[in-house]
């Protein structure tokens, strides 16, 4: 009983340290990203700002992370990090028509 215990909790911390490595390639990407803007534009920087960038990175490398499981049955990590530096554009296309080309690629009914 104690032995079967000890795999139930390795596979519940190995799915947790993916979903969190995942979400941590998504935060670079998007801290590069934030990083490129203030090189490229005249924008101030602000560590809230790029908080809120890591943040919503790691959200996009999450999600990102499970739909290349579920398609693909991998995860690359490349193009988490390309997905946390294009978070805004990835986020623009699921808050339009993309959620509904998203669900359906999944079979999900929207309720």
């Amino acid at each position: 009983m104690d032995n079967k215990t000890y795999i139930t909790e390795a596979m519940i911390a190995t799915g947790l340290l993916s979903v969190l490595s995942a979400g941590a390639f998504g935060a670079f990407g998007a801290i590069v990203h934030y990083l490129y803007l203030i090189v490229k534009t005249d924008i101030k920087y602000s560590s809230s700002k790029m908080f809120l960038f890591a943040v919503l990175g790691f959200f996009v490398g999450v999600v990102m992370n499970e739909l290349l499981l579920e398609t693909f049955h991998r995860t690359y990590t490349g193009v988490i990090l390309i997905s946390g530096f294009l978070f805004m554009k990835i986020l623009d296309l699921l808050s339009e028509d993309g959620l509904n080309i998203l669900l359906r690629r999944v079979n999900i009914k929207k309720e």
